[in-house]
């Protein structure tokens, strides 16, 4: 993780939040704890660990109910059943309210988690996991209609009955990312994101032969999370084109490591 800005006020462990969803109505989250000294250190910054509540109202909650303090679990799209609970060093976005206080339960505040991103995550992945239960039609097309197909690198790479070959990860290796953005982006945001892909791409080709399918997930989920912090620490950079350069490219990386067509992407992103 980044640094966080100077002169941060970070909430407490209990502190619930409401969060407005982008359909009008609100979800929550709740702070279970904040590092320690020594989580600090390793995290760059002091922290606290937040986790999501699937619980969704039409109106803005007064006051924490205790269906709040379920944890939401994420199912949507190649999700397989991990809790929405990840490491924020961010102050709280105008745009979340505090409702009150639900102290964490012992178990909680012993919770390890090695996830870390931004607020945003919260009424994103809410929205998300709740019309995957219940709009879950809609949902896909919506996302299907949107697709914007996969810009393909100029790679020295051979073709097959005139289709492109993708590029392997020694190849990747050799490209410049991001090529468009110069010109059009600051130096201080091409260099952190090519810096980003750099070493994802090191990462994944450095895993020997006995190296687990788990193993290649954790290093892409890392490199989104990476861009999560990334854009928090940058004022939020990304907007819809850059999101798009972002998965296009982020998706030649999964292939290569055989991992593609997953949507590996809305897993872990915050923009």
């Amino acid at each position: 993780m980044g640094k966080r800005k100077k002169n941060v006020v970070l909430p407490t462990a209990g502190e619930v939040f409401a969060c407005p969803l982008k359909d009008g109505r609100f979800g929550v989250c709740r702070v279970l704890k904040t590092s320690t000294d020594k989580e600090s250190k390793e995290f760059g910054a002091a922290s606290v660990l937040v986790a999501g509540s699937p619980w969704i109202g039409n109106e803005l909650p007064q006051e924490p109910l205790e269906a709040m303090r379920a944890v939401l679990v994420l199912t949507h799209h190649a999700w397989k059943g991990q809790p929405h609970v990840h490491w924020v060093n961010d102050a709280v976005p105008e745009n979340f309210i505090p409702i009150g206080v639900l102290e964490p339960t012992s178990k909680e505040r012993q919770m390890k988690c090695y996830s870390h991103g931004g607020w945003q995550g919260t009424p994103l992945q809410v929205l998300l996991q709740w019309r995957w239960d219940h709009d879950r039609d809609n949902l896909l097309a919506e996302e299907a209609k949107s697709q914007v197909p996969v810009k393909k690198p100029n790679l020295p790479t051979e073709t097959t009955r005139g289709e492109p070959k993708l590029p392997t990860l020694r190849e990747l290796q050799k490209m410049k990312f991001f090529e468009s953005w110069d010109g059009d982006q600051s130096v201080k945001v091409i260099r952190a994101s090519r810096k980003i892909m750099k070493e994802t791409v090191q990462a994944l080709s450095q895993l020997n032969e006995k190296a687990t399918e788990n193993d290649r997930i954790k290093i892409l989920q890392g490199c989104i999370e990476a861009f999560n912090q990334l854009d928090n620490s940058m004022d939020k950079f990304i907007d819809t084109i850059l999101r798009e350069d972002i998965c296009d490219e982020f998706e030649l990386v999964a292939n290569a490591c055989g991992l593609g067509n997953r949507d590996l992407v809305d897993r872990w992103r915050e923009w």
